[in-house]
């Protein structure tokens, strides 16, 4: 189980703010209609008054000892309060007032000469529904072997690699990854939380009993299951020595990557490569490469998934060498 924990604290959502957070997440319908004025003191335009913020806080520290309310900031909780409720508030279109020292509470005033009036009262990262969060709850295809899809004694097993998918099309989760963790942890001990029934996956969040667990509510994903021929990171890449190279940035290394092997990925851009593919290095301070976890194009998986689905992670990481 210690070990198992681990895997889990190493689960790959990274934390990122959440301005582009949102802005993934959204539809070209959703940024159509946005609302861009009324009272916020009314349902139509402030529906959800519970809302996840952005802690800004490291990965390391969120998936480690949690993070409370101390470093939010004023463009955080306009940030969640926009895509919560589809408004499309600036920060300077408010002034916001907490209510505790905690920060879970907070008065929203509209200021003056903004397209918006009145006051609401919101909650910030307590008892959110998930269903607040999960926006788009129709996920498509999903990459699972047929294999792996057709064994229902793992049920785990599916859920998690589902999850992968789910995080993809809603990004907001990447600032929420202690709370994830704390679900994926506890679905373990109480597998009715995580059920997956033909193409559905059904999440029950009511079922945690953890008391630094603020997201609440049950929601059910629907998605489509197609067998798993995704590129691999062994078959996308076969050159991994990049010689000599201006600087060990990100963006150097994985240009240096495509240019080596573009070959082997026929119809796939640059872009496309450098936007799905992680650089890191292991404790030795070696450089490897991976595939983001949840894409329709590269075979890439989670640490958490890869330890439940036994697959091995020479075949999702790909050591590579370089001299600056």
């Amino acid at each position: 189980m210690k070990k198992l924990l681990g895997l889990l604290g190493a689960v790959g959502l990274t934390v990122s703010t959440a301005s582009a957070v949102v802005a993934c997440g959204q539809t070209k319908d959703e940024e159509d209609n946005k609302i861009d004025s009324g009272d916020l003191g009314d349902e139509k335009v402030i529906s959800v008054k519970n809302v996840v913020v952005n802690r800004n806080v490291s990965r390391k520290d969120l998936l480690g000892e949690g993070a409370d309310n101390s470093k939010i900031t004023n463009a955080g909780i306009v940030e969640g309060l926009n895509y919560a409720n589809n408004t499309s508030l600036e920060e300077t279109d408010v002034e916001i007032e907490f209510q505790n020292t905690e920060k879970t509470m907070a008065t929203i005033t509209a200021t003056e000469g903004s397209k918006f009036t009145g006051t609401v009262n919101i909650y910030i990262n307590f008892d959110v529904n998930i269903e607040n969060i999960i926006l788009n709850t129709k996920i498509g295809d999903v990459y699972i072997s047929n294999d792996v899809w057709a064994d229902k004694s793992s049920p785990i097993v599916l859920a998690t690699l589902l999850m992968e998918f789910i995080g993809d099309k809603n990004p907001i989760l990447e600032i929420i990854a202690d709370q994830i963790l704390k679900f994926s942890t506890n679905s373990m001990l109480v597998p009715e939380s995580m059920i997956v029934e033909e193409e559905l996956i059904t999440l029950n969040f009511n079922l945690l009993d953890d008391p630094k667990c603020f997201i609440k509510g049950k929601i059910t994903i629907s998605f489509n299951q197609k067998d798993d021929t995704r590129l691999t990171i062994k078959q996308a890449v076969t050159n991994t020595d990049l010689g000599k190279i201006a600087d060990n940035q990100t963006k150097t290394i994985l240009k240096r990557l495509y240019e080596l092997n573009k070959s082997n990925m026929k119809d796939i851009s640059e872009e496309v490569f450098i936007k799905n593919t992680i650089v890191d290095q292991d404790d030795d301070g070696e450089y490897f490469i991976q595939f983001v976890a949840g894409t329709s194009i590269f075979k890439g998986h989670d640490d958490m998934a890869a330890f439940l689905a036994e697959i091995d992670s020479k075949d999702i990481q790909l050591p590579i060498t370089f001299t600056v």
